[in-house]
């Protein structure tokens, strides 16, 4: 027998790595607000935007859909495989 889905998929991985993509994404955050108050970068865009902060919004978005889907999906698994009842064992 084939072991579940939830042992199959690395979740602890993906959760790690979309974590990872969260803090490198605020520290952008950080460094662009201090570059701009210290009139190193100028905002470009018209409306207000630099492009390390549309590359920031970008990696934090991403992230966190990632960080809570894989979340989400890993609850619901676990769960499902801890309440799973009648699986032969013998197999």
């Amino acid at each position: 027998m084939s072991k579940p889905l939830v042992d199959r998929i690395p979740f602890k991985k993906i959760v790690t790595a979309c974590s990872v993509g969260i803090a490198v994404g605020f520290g952008f955050c950080g460094l662009n607000a201090f570059l701009e108050a210290h009139g190193i970068a100028r905002n470009t865009f018209e409306r207000g935007f630099s492009a390390l902060l549309v590359f920031d919004l970008v990696l934090l978005g991403v992230s966190f859909i990632g960080l809570v889907v894989s979340s989400i999906a890993w609850a619901v698994l676990s769960l499902q495989k801890r309440f799973v009842i009648g699986i032969d064992k013998s197999e």
